[in-house]
This record gives structure tokens, sequence and C-alpha cells, in this order.
């Protein structure tokens, strides 16, 4: 148990199942988020840009650096922000989503060099850390290759296995503002994650894997249940499912306001209970990102939503991921679960 980027061989498993779904699966070669224009050069697509070398997030011109996130940042007609920089050949960068109430959601992207593109995919990340931390963190200065077994990772992995990755920020975490009620709900977070892959059906980007981790794997496994049309395959990392477990009844969302509650550096490492599961420059760099991305701990309610997971409603190809080291009740839950939708003829379910 522990964030994915720990896992060298996690990338791999992803790319052989996107192969073994096919033709489920819908991949492209290319992926268009719209013309990202430079003030010197002609508009092109941000897979052709032409931009300065970069190593986590900082564009080097000559002997000057400069300390950016973005090469260039543009405000569309409607209202979709994007940046994009190419990082060792690769090109990356985030955009905004405006979702059906107007609350903009971020999304960080990697890509992969086209000639090598074999797919996409869709990350959620869990209740407490946000995308940055658990799907792209860098460690070290200068930081370690991520597509090596010493990365830290999972987007650099994928991108290295020829898969443009898309991790998305939840409300109220990352870089994506609390809900105006100051909330965080399950039904809300299905909606917005609806909303981003309605948007990236319109750019080309149609019918991706869809990939959630701990409790970001039950958002995923409601999309796969009820919003199957806008995904190729779903995969359920380290997913907290368990049919026996009781959620806190009602919604406090527009009823009260949420409590103010710090996250602590002793919490970010607390998924580090497995002795070797990570070095400690690793641990250190998850804990300084996850205290920068993430200060404030989000407040989720509307829980008992979760009641509505049902695995034998998943009739997309799937993939339960667990750990080894040990088989707690809800990753036994897990297996059972996939095991029952298998039997209810899922076009392809598998257990790893």
């Amino acid at each position: 148990r522990g964030p994915p980027m720990v896992m060298f061989t996690w990338a791999t498993t992803i790319s052989l199942f996107m192969t073994l779904s096919f033709p489920m699966c819908e991949l492209f070669s290319t992926s268009s988020l719209g013309p990202l224009h430079r003030a010197e050069s002609p508009p092109c697509s941000p897979l052709r840009s032409v931009a300065p070398r970069a190593r986590n997030g900082v564009v080097r011109r000559g002997s000057t650096c400069l300390k950016m996130t973005i090469m260039k940042e543009r405000v569309h007609s409607d209202n979709v922000v994007e940046s994009n920089v190419v990082y060792r050949g690769n090109v990356q960068g985030f955009f905004d989503v405006d979702c059906r109430d107007g609350h903009k959601i971020r999304v960080w992207y990697k890509e992969p060099d086209p000639v090598k593109k074999i797919g996409n995919v869709v990350l959620l990340h869990g209740r407490t850390w946000s995308s940055q931390p658990v799907w792209d963190l860098q460690v070290g200065n200068p930081p370690r290759d991520g597509a090596s077994m010493h990365g830290a990772s999972a987007m650099d992995l994928l991108v290295s296995e020829g898969i443009g990755a898309y991790a998305i920020d939840l409300r109220g975490m990352g870089s994506t503002r609390r809900d105006p009620s100051g909330w965080t709900t399950p039904e809300q977070s299905v909606d917005d994650v609806t909303d981003v892959l309605n948007y990236l059906k319109s750019q080309n980007v149609r019918r991706p894997m869809l990939i959630g981790w701990s409790q970001g794997a039950l958002i995923a496994q409601l999309i796969a249940q009820f919003r199957s049309e806008i995904i190729s395959s779903v995969v359920l990392y380290g997913s907290i499912y368990n049919p026996d477990t009781e959620f806190e009844q009602g919604n406090k969302k527009g009823k009260e306001a949420p409590p103010v509650v710090m996250n602590t550096w002793e919490g970010a490492m607390e998924d580090w209970t497995l002795p070797g599961a990570i070095d400690e420059e690793a641990a250190s760099a998850f804990g300084a990102t996850a205290m920068r991305t993430d200060a404030r701990k989000v407040s989720w309610t509307g829980l008992d939503f979760f009641h509505k997971l049902d695995p034998a409603l998943v009739r997309i190809p799937a993939l339960v991921i667990y750990g080894e080291v040990r088989l707690p009740p809800p990753a036994a839950a897990l297996k059972a679960a996939a095991a029952k939708a298998a039997a209810a003829s899922a076009p392809l379910c598998g257990v790893v």
C-alpha cells in the first residue's frame, strides 16, 4: 500500500492491459489540446511545440535559469487555460476545465513522442493527496529519471511506455480551488471527472483508460458503472472498496461550514508503513510536495454515495491491482468482487 509512484513495473502492467483490452480502447497517435502559441513562432500542436530543454519545471535558456512550470499560457473562448513545456523530449503542462457549474478543475498532462504513442490514461488521486505528489513526484536535484528503476513519477513511467497521462486534481485538492460550499463529495467528483473526460473527447482524446488509486479507485469504479461510454477500460489500483463498509450518512454541503484542518508531515508519512517501500529521499520529497500542494486537509462529505458501488455493474475491461505483501480485508473483498464481475461476463476482468 502506498502511492503508485514507487512501482516500477506499474506502467508496464498498464501498457500490457491496454494492449489486451484492445480494441475496446480507442488509441490515438496524437493528442490535440488546441494550438498553443509562442510569440516568436507560428501556431502549432503542443506535440510539436519547440521549447528549451527543461528539468522539473525549470526552463533553461543558456546560462539563465527561469523557474517556470509553463512555456506559454492561453485562455480560450470557453475559458480553458492551457500551458505546456518540453521536458526530455516529451510535452507536459496543465490546463483547467470549466465544469457544468463553472468550477475550474486542474488537469496535469504529459505526452510521449507521437510516433511512440499507444494510448491515453486519466489518473485519479486518493482521498488526501492530490495529483502531483501521488502521480508525478519529482525526487532529487537534479531530479531522477522518472522512467528508471529509481524514478518516482508514475506519469513519467507511463510516458516512457508510450502512454499519454492526464492527472486530475479534485475539488479542494492540489491546484483546484475548493467548492464554494467548502466541501468535496463523491457525487460531485463523478460529475467533474465526467466533464473532464467529455472535454478530452472534444480534443480527440476519446475513451481513455481510467485509473483510480485508493479512494480515487472508488470514483473510477462509479464512472465505470454509470458513465462507461466515455472510457475504454478501468484500473482499480489499491482500491479501498469493501462491500461491508458503512459510510457516514448525510451530506453537509450547504448546511454547515467545513472544519479547517491542516495536513501534517506525519500524516504524509503514514503511507510508508512497510519497511523498504520507499527510500528516505523519495519519502522526504513526497512529504515536502504533499505539504506544498495540500496544506489544508480536504473536507469530504456525502460519502454514503459510495454505497452505489457494485462490481457486477462494471461492464468494460477492468484490472484490479493490490499489494503483494499482505491482503487486508478491503483488498480481499476487491478480489472477490473482481471474480464476481468476471462471472457476470464482463468483457475483460483481471486481478494482479
